[in-house]
């Protein structure tokens, strides 16, 4: 039996390609909330946002899940979840007044990098 090479021109090409799409990702997570501040979003508009982005990074992993268990139960899953993030997101953030601590509101970083607090 012949074996093959694994480090074909095409699989190389294909590494590199999927890393950086991969590494878009994790590049945009810190900086993301920065350029939504700026734009006027308010802060549980960004971590909503913040984290369905960071919830769409698991694909992967709900994939293997996925293979592992059956398409109901999966679905099952995913929609209690929501449910709950839902109702916390709801009762426990959106019914409590948000007040920005006065320590917060300064910044330890030059002028030019700093986070415009809009109130």
């Amino acid at each position: 039996m012949a074996t093959q090479k694994i480090l074909t021109r095409d699989f190389v090409l294909c590494f590199f390609a999927q890393f950086t799409f991969s590494s878009v990702f994790y590049v945009l997570i810190p900086t993301l909330p920065i350029y939504l501040s700026r734009l006027g979003a308010k802060e549980a508009e960004i971590g909503v946002l913040i984290g369905v982005f960071s919830v769409s990074l698991g694909a992967v992993m709900m994939g293997i899940i996925l293979q592992l268990t059956n398409y109901t139960i999966m679905f099952l899953c995913l929609a209690l979840t929501g449910i709950i993030n839902f109702f916390y997101f709801y009762f426990a953030v959106m019914k409590k007044p948000q007040e920005t601590p006065a320590s917060a509101r300064v910044s330890p970083c030059p002028p030019e990098l700093a986070i415009v607090w809009k109130e």
